[in-house]
């Protein structure tokens, strides 16, 4: 009796695509040349439905027919079809898939928090099946980074141009259309504490002179103080017995 055991078929496929394309569309297979078809076996005669490949990714396998996230991936074949065992490797790239975001400038004042609501950026380059909601389930996150890399805090009462980027969500990468930017300009004299009822301390930070006007409620002129860029960096006024 004579045994007639599988020949090993050797396969290598490999493939680059971008999220949210199917793998399997154009993917080939290249067959060894020493380790291939037996007589004159064709790739149509062996797979005559055509070739059932996985793709591993971290322990998860897929077939191609749902969404893949962005990575690499191990190709496999079907170990065992048509009196042949399948060796199989190769490599699945999928990069990120590209959105185009334009954003609008937005100008503040020293000391004052950006307003996200008056950004309204405009965003294209969704995969099929999904939006803003999905892939920012979140909201959008906004940077607000300068040249020299600080990030804005109202707090610090940093003034000067700041880049206004969003953080890249999973499987996409951004292309800006515009390079969009919230300037902070400086504000002369900074008022603390605000409101109050007792003193309020005004503090130069401009190189020059100036002075402070304080007036009531009614728009009543009460005093006048100046402050020299050479010796006095602040002021206090004592409003606490000063009519309203």
């Amino acid at each position: 009796r004579l045994a007639v055991s599988p020949k090993e078929l050797r396969a290598t496929t490999n493939k680059v695509i971008t999220y949210g394309e199917d793998p399997r569309v154009g993917i080939t297979t290249q067959f060894d040349a020493v380790y291939g078809f037996a007589y004159d076996d064709k790739q149509e005669k062996v797979f005559p439905e055509g070739i059932s490949y996985q793709f591993v990714r971290n322990g998860t396998t897929y077939n191609g027919s749902e969404k893949m996230p962005a990575g690499e991936y191990t190709i496999s074949i079907k170990d065992e079809v048509n009196n042949y065992v399948i060796v199989s490797e190769g490599k699945l790239t999928i990069s990120q898939s590209v959105l185009n975001v334009t954003i609008n400038d937005l100008t503040i004042k020293q000391g004052e928090a950006v307003n996200t609501s008056l950004i309204t950026p405009v965003i294209e380059g969704y995969v099929a099946g999904e939006m803003e909601e999905t892939i920012f389930p979140g909201g959008i996150q906004y940077n607000f980074i300068n040249d020299q890399g600080t990030t804005y805090n109202p707090n610090d009462r940093g003034t000067g141009v700041f880049n206004i980027t969003i953080d890249e969500p999973e499987n996409y990468t951004i292309n800006y259309t515009r390079a969009a930017k919230v300037t902070v300009n400086a504000v002369k004299y900074l008022v603390y504490p605000s409101p109050t009822t007792g003193k309020i301390t005004v503090q130069r930070n401009v190189a020059e002179d100036g002075f402070v006007k304080l007036y009531n409620s009614y728009g009543y002129l009460l005093e006048i103080r100046s402050i020299s860029k050479y010796n006095m960096n602040s002021v206090i006024l004592d409003i606490t017995s000063r009519p309203k």
